[in-house]
């Protein structure tokens, strides 16, 4: 299985996005790995970019999260890795939204899951 780091090349900051997180729960970074189902020295590993996180680990942090991984993909992507002035200036717009939208998504004391097509 490849790491996100392979597929993705250097246009996520993963190990950034995780911490931001972190603080927007207001958990400390052992109570946020259990959160996680990961192991406090893996998920530090992670945070320190010494390990590569694989797709599959990913998709399951952002399950016990309830954040749907394709928001947690836009919420880590690094505006300066994209060329094209169009879509560098979508990011830009569309930015504050999704991570509102992110932010009720986990931060939320209701604790809302996500769900395709409901409105």
């Amino acid at each position: 299985m490849n790491s996100i780091k392979q597929k993705f090349k250097s246009r996520l900051d993963i190990p950034t996005t995780l911490e931001s997180i972190r603080l927007e729960m207001q958990l400390s970074k052992t109570d946020f790995a259990e959160k996680c189902k990961l192991k406090p020295s893996f998920y530090s590993e992670i945070i320190h970019n010494k390990r590569s996180i694989k797709i599959n680990t990913l998709e399951k942090i952002c399950e016990q999260l309830k954040i749907p991984l394709d928001v947690f993909i836009f919420k880590s992507l690094r505006e300066n890795t994209i060329k094209d002035p169009r879509q560098k200036r979508l990011i830009r717009e569309i930015r504050p939204l999704i991570n509102e939208i992110a932010s009720e998504l986990y931060v939320s004391q209701a604790n809302l899951s996500y769900s395709l097509g409901n409105n």
